[in-house]
């Protein structure tokens, strides 16, 4: 498995606030129930920070279904938060999904960087913890806004 990692994430995932939009919580009582999530995803990507100690992980499906789970410190406990995106932002991310797979990949660490964990569908998952590659730079972002705008 490759690994690579970056500091910044760029770019930006603004929600479009829509009826779909719900904001309801849960509580997960461990980390592997959020690996369930992994599966029959478009995309899923986890961000760790090794200075405070949050992950967070962000599902896609291609009906525009995503959930948010955030934890800092522990697993069990940790926050799953179900919303929706757009058809809008799930056809922008299939483009960001197309760009990112021509992204070569090279294999460095920095381990005081988050560290980022990023599973496509159909693809091998990709550890990313420095420099990110210019193709992945938008996808990551876009990912990174979403976590942001359906955080706590």
């Amino acid at each position: 498995m490759a690994a690579l990692a970056f500091s910044a994430c760029g770019g930006s995932a603004r929600p479009d606030h829509h009826a779909g939009h719900t904001s309801s919580v849960t509580r997960t009582t461990g980390g592997a129930t959020d690996f369930s999530l992994l599966r029959g995803s478009l995309v899923w990507m986890r961000q760790y920070s090794p200075e405070s100690l949050m992950w967070q992980t962000v599902s896609v499906f291609s009906t525009g279904r995503a959930e948010l789970t955030t934890l800092i410190g522990e697993i069990a406990g940790a926050e799953r938060r179900p919303f929706r995106i757009s058809p809008r932002q799930v056809t922008r991310l299939r483009r960001l999904l197309a760009v990112s797979r021509a992204a070569k990949i090279p294999v460095q660490h920095d381990l005081r960087a988050t560290l980022y964990t990023l599973h496509v569908s159909g693809r091998t998952s990709v550890i990313l913890q420095g420099t990110i590659p210019t193709r992945m730079k938008p996808l990551v972002g876009f990912l990174t806004g979403l976590m942001s705008a359906y955080c706590c």
